[in-house]
């Protein structure tokens, strides 16, 4: 039930949009998911469980990669914000 609810938050996160937090003013070292600032973009895995997800990174210019993120509760630096348009979780675990 946990799983699902957490889920349905980083869906919800996902619609939104990082940048509307960052637009509301909202503290973006809590967001989870993904976030960027004028300079570079991030990506945080919230949990306490221990699971490592894979994140896909999508670039402005078209194409993306694969990423696995293994830290938990902290930023990865996914690279410079005029590069990365959007990073979202692929439901998979790495």
């Amino acid at each position: 039930m946990r799983a699902a609810v957490i889920a349905a938050v980083a869906a919800i996160g996902l619609a939104v949009g990082s940048t509307t937090a960052v637009a509301a003013g909202l503290d973006t070292t809590s967001t989870c998911g993904f976030w960027e600032n004028s300079k570079d973009s991030y990506y945080r895995h919230c949990t306490s469980n221990g699971t490592r997800i894979i994140i896909r990174v999508d670039y402005h210019g078209g194409g993306g990669r694969f990423q696995c993120i293994r830290e938990q509760n902290t930023d990865v630096w996914l690279g410079a914000a005029d590069d990365i348009r959007n990073a979202y979780y692929t439901g998979r675990l790495c």
